[in-house]
């Protein structure tokens, strides 16, 4: 389950190689990532850690490592939608990050 869910977020962010973010090293860094949001204009606007993204802006509660994997999909998933600059934001920090890969 939790190579499915690391794949996905590897697709949806444009990452060729598989990463596996249920593995400690990523997912420490997952969760401490910063994520610089710009405003509607392309200004730099704030910076926001992936952790308080998923945990105060989306509101979305997890308790483990595949609950926080499943609410980055959900985020990411609402974003593309609603928030499409949050979105572009997340979906870049998280593809130039440099990863332990499999």
């Amino acid at each position: 389950m939790t190579k499915n869910l690391s794949k996905q977020i590897c697709e949806i962010c444009g990452i060729k190689d598989n990463v596996d973010f249920f593995e400690p090293e990523n997912f420490c860094k997952l969760i401490e990532l910063p994520i610089k949001f710009n405003n509607a204009n392309g200004e730099y606007d704030h910076t926001s850690s992936v952790v308080s993204y998923i945990s105060f802006i989306n509101e979305y509660k997890w308790d483990n490592r595949e609950e926080f994997l499943e609410a980055i999909l959900k985020s990411l998933d609402e974003d593309k939608n609603y928030y499409f600059m949050g979105y572009k934001s997340f979906t870049k920090a998280i593809r130039e990050a440099e990863w332990k890969y499999e």
